[in-house]
């Protein structure tokens, strides 16, 4: 017997949190007789930036992903794939192929400064218009005509369908999964079948245990009733050892008197005459128990429709008793549902949320986004006795409304089991959407919306944290130093947490019908397919739970004086559940600001840290500076380049940044890459007293001075020295081993921003790649005789907090961590030492 097959969505970016909607298909093979699983494949579709760290906070193992789809090539659908590509190296993937509009392949290649490793292999497939390769390239290239197969393995078919505003369909399209039916069987020959050599007759004494069976486990264990048939073969003969094992563990069980059968089915649907309806053609044939089963198990328990066979050869005679008893045990479960197609009135839909959680919201506004060349949809088709269709849906504006009904049009037989909306919701309200919406929509399609604007606006965002391991962190934090981890609006309002489920509803035009779609929450998870008969089809979603402070959250944190430092990331390398990549915000001015590094997710975790505010915080950014090209340092950029462009920023935006960087992000050559204020200059052209971008921006900022220093990592790595308008001076080390010229040229600073990636018992790993130990960035800050020294970048390994330095060096240390805000006046430098104070063992 071959393994049952399950196919499960996954949500991993939902458009809050600074992530954007993606999602990952699972193919899991479960034992036939246990309870094992075992993922065989993944599919993803959209790569936003944090989804590594997203795969890591759901706990979805990569090893199986080979293939990843987008729908559009810009940083909210594609910044995070140098880091998958990175996490996939490190568990040993073999290749990955992505399947992207014009210009994948060029962004690809980009990457090549940063994250080319020589697994997993890239192959990059451009459907529709393309540029052609890059060359040269560590990408395998191809380009994929449009409506024609890309994926058709053992599990699934994915077809991607191509679209662009300067090829408007003017015709109305076909079922495209008709188009690509796989050829029908060669007939076989029409000769006799060959008898199976068994004697199926049963005595009436196998036959009356075997009704017991059926009804002792039907109500004492109904997961053993598929598995009835093997386990009355292994005790045949032995049946009264079988009975009195049974009672000793689950107690004496009775036949009960035999119920009358049920009726025929209550509905004869005279509505399934629609003339609209293709499938409705049929001809009327006298219902077998064959296709009794079948209707049964299509409504009540899909995983069983391979094992019809076995169902009734031990059924074999008694079909009313099957019937009976399947009836019995399902009805307590669910009712079925009117499984006729489509009438002239459809029903309002339905989804698995419980009532009593389950929210209406109203769509929320849309901001204006960059233009949008080239868009790419996806029909997926998971195999098996019964397929199961997905649709994936991507408008970026009401312009491109023509292409649903020229894409997505289906016969009776291809109806989708599920729509994904990566459609905002205020397009998906518009009388057009809602009108192919109920043409498409059969009796038991699901549809799941992904927009991160109605996370982020219902009650002050508390459903929109996607990594809420660093967020219930940052409230235990809060707790020991309310003054160093303030809280945005979103934290505070998880005081009033209840599980909550968002649903969209959406009218049809001119008909009663109405439909509802599932919002997209972190963790959500969507069963497809079931294999096994406790699984159920429909919407699960991650339990809500906040441990919370006893300190008053609902107060506005005070306002800092004098200037700031926020640590966005301080951890190296990937990012974990706790701790983000290399980011640091120093605001110098009331709104004013600059990042000093920025690695990926650094968008979601200034929206963690200021909420609403962020726009204004990028908008009002003047400079982000960046160490060296790894890409836990600068992965990040694209993202926040791409928001600022969508704030209407007036004041002129320095980027510094070594050469590969920079020829990373003018590679995309996207409108939003180059806007007119933004500016680029490598650091050895900025460190020249003369260079003009140097000239204003010190008029501009007021600084003393800002210039980087090299330092002993990798090729092209930089310290910083900075001295603010007042005199105060910050060093930030980038990441190095112990410098002397940065000790020399850091000499007297105010505040030292010291990475301390090991511990002092890793001093060999430390010297091998090329990073500090506690102990050394201690002694760096005394040699440079620091006021405050400040230790971030700590490996992974390190969860919370590494172990402390064992020298006993004479200075102000403190440990950073993700969200901490640290004042330079001295109110801020006391409450940074009461709070070390309090962590020490």
């Amino acid at each position: 017997m071959a393994a049952p097959l399950s196919v499960s969505l996954n949500v991993l970016g939902t458009g809050s949190d600074g992530t954007e909607g993606s999602l990952v298909f699972s193919i899991t093979k479960h034992g036939v007789y246990s309870d094992d699983a075992t993922v065989v494949r993944r599919y993803m579709f959209n790569c936003g930036e944090g989804t590594q760290r997203l795969c890591g906070e759901t706990g979805i193992k990569l090893g199986s992903l080979n293939s990843m789809f987008l729908t559009r090539l810009d940083p909210m659908n594609a910044a995070g794939i140098p880091g998958m590509i990175l996490a996939l190296g490190t568990c040993g993937a073999p290749r990955l192929d992505v399947v992207g509009p014009r210009g994948t392949h060029r962004y690809l290649t980009s990457t090549a400064s940063f994250a080319k490793r020589q697994y997993p292999s890239l192959h990059c497939a451009e459907v529709g218009s393309s540029d052609g390769p890059t060359a040269p390239s560590h990408v395998a290239f191809k380009e994929h005509t449009p409506d024609t197969l890309f994926v058709d393995d053992p599990y699934v078919r994915v077809l991607p369908l191509a679209a662009s505003l300067d090829r408007l369909p003017t015709a109305k399209g076909t079922c495209r999964l008709c188009r690509h039916a796989p050829p029908p069987p060669a007939p076989k020959p029409t000769t006799a079948p060959t008898p199976i050599a068994r004697d199926m007759r049963v005595s009436s004494a196998e036959t009356k245990f075997l009704e017991w069976l059926t009804a002792f486990y039907a109500a004492k264990d109904p997961s053993k009733v598929p598995y009835i048939a093997v386990i009355a073969n292994k005790y045949k003969g032995r049946y009264d050892d079988l009975r009195s094992m049974l009672e000793a563990k689950y107690g004496v069980f009775e036949l009960p008197a035999s119920e009358s059968s049920s009726s025929s089915s209550d509905d004869d649907d005279d509505e399934s005459t629609d003339k609209n309806e293709e499938d409705a053609k049929t001809d009327e044939q006298p219902e077998t128990i064959e296709t009794w089963l079948r209707a049964f198990y299509l409504v009540h328990n899909p995983a069983m429709i391979p094992r019809m066979a076995s169902v009734l050869r031990t059924y074999e005679g008694r079909d009313e008793h099957l019937k009976t008893m399947l009836q019995t045990k399902y009805a307590a479960k669910r009712p079925a549902p009117d499984t006729s197609h489509e009438s002239e009135c459809k029903k309002t839909k339905t989804t698995e949320a419980a009532p009593d959680r389950a929210v209406f919201v109203p769509p929320a506004p849309t901001d204006a986004s960059p233009p949008v060349d080239d868009v790419l949809f996806y029909i997926l088709e998971f195999k098996g006795a019964l397929p199961s269709v997905v649709w994936l849906v991507d408008l970026p504006s009401a312009s491109w409304l023509p292409f649903l009904s020229y894409h997505f049009t289906a016969c009776a037989a291809h109806r989708p089991s599920l729509v994904v909306h990566f459609t905002k919701s205020s397009i998906a309200v518009h009388p057009t959407y809602t009108q192919w919406v109920d043409a498409h929509s059969g009796s038991a399609t699901r549809h799941l919306l992904f927009d991160g604007a109605v996370l982020s606006t219902y009650d002050a965002g508390r459903l929109g944290f996607a990594f809420t391991a660093s967020a219930q962190h940052r409230l235990s934090l809060f707790e020991k130093a309310p003054g160093l981890f303030p809280l945005s609006p979103a934290f505070r309002s998880v005081a009033n947490a209840a599980e909550t489920h968002l649903q969209l509803r959406v009218k049809a035009p001119s008909t009663p019908a109405s439909y509802i779609f599932t919002v997209a929450q972190p963790g959500m998870t969507y069963l497809l397919r079931a294999a096994k008969a406790h699984q159920t089809v429909g919407f699960s979603y991650a339990p809500s739970s906040w441990t919370l402070p006893t300190s008053a959250m609902a107060v506005p944190p005070p306002p800092a004086d004098g200037h700031t430092i926020t640590f966005l990331g301080t951890g190296s390398a990937a990012p974990s559940k706790l701790r983000n990549s290399s980011a640091i915000y120093l605001e110098y001015a009331p709104y004013a600001g600059m990042l000093i590094d920025c690695g990926e997710g650094t968008y979601g975790q200034l929206w963690r840290q200021f909420g609403t505010e962020t726009r204004a915080r990028i908008r009002d950014l003047s400079c982000i500076w960046l160490s060296h090209k790894h890409a836990d340092h600068h992965c990040g950029l694209v993202r926040v380049l791409y928001e600022r462009s969508l704030c209407n920023a007036r004041a002129p935006l320095l980027v510094i940044a070594p050469d590969d960087i920079l020829q990373y992000v003018t590679q995309w050559r996207q409108a939003w890459a180059a806007p007119h204020n933004v500016h680029f200059v490598s650091i050895t052209a900025f460190n020249q007293h003369g260079h003009p971008s140097r000239l204003s921006f010190l008029q501009r900022t007021g600084f003393r001075d800002l210039y980087s220093v090299p330092v002993q990592h990798c090729y092209d790595a930089y310290g910083l020295i900075l001295v603010l308008a007042d005199g105060t001076k910050l060093v930030y080390s980038g990441d190095t081993r112990p410098c002397a010229r940065l000790v020399s040229q850091g000499m007297h600073a105010d505040v030292l921003i010291h990475e301390a990636t090991f511990e002092d018992a890793m001093l060999d790993d430390a010297v091998k790649k090329k990073h500090s130990t506690v102990g050394e960035a201690i002694q760096v800050g005394h040699d440079m005789r620091a006021r405050t020294t400040l230790l971030t970048h700590f490996s992974q390994r390190y969860p919370s907090l590494p172990p402390r330095a064992s020298s006993g060096v004479d200075a102000a240390v403190g440990f950073a961590f993700d969200g901490m805000r640290v004042s330079l006046s001295q109110r801020g430098l006391a409450d940074l030492a009461a709070f070390m104070r309090s962590l020490a063992p």
